[in-house]
């Protein structure tokens, strides 16, 4: 978390370096935690960008419906559903 708060420039790069010398340094060779599912940021946070590509490619014309039923595991109707978008009256 801390290179990634870096990376975004939440925190300075000096600031970054200074806490992996100091109290994180034991954090290179394991977690301070591990992350577990039902507990903590794996409670509320799920992974979403698998989903985000296969809908882009499916945007984009890069793949059929039928094979991004099949990668996001959901009936072809579902994906099809969502692609003509919500109903008019």
């Amino acid at each position: 978390m801390l290179v990634r708060l870096g990376q975004v420039g939440v925190l300075q790069p000096a600031t970054v370096a200074r806490a992996f010398r100091t109290f994180a340094r034991s954090w290179r060779k394991s977690e301070p935690e591990p992350i577990r599912d039902d507990k903590g940021f794996g409670a509320f946070e799920t992974p979403r960008r698998f989903k985000q590509l296969v809908w882009r490619a499916v945007g984009e014309e890069l793949i059929s419906p039928v094979r991004a039923a099949a990668l996001l595991n959901e009936p072809l109707a579902a994906v099809e559903r969502q692609i003509s978008g919500p109903a008019t009256r």
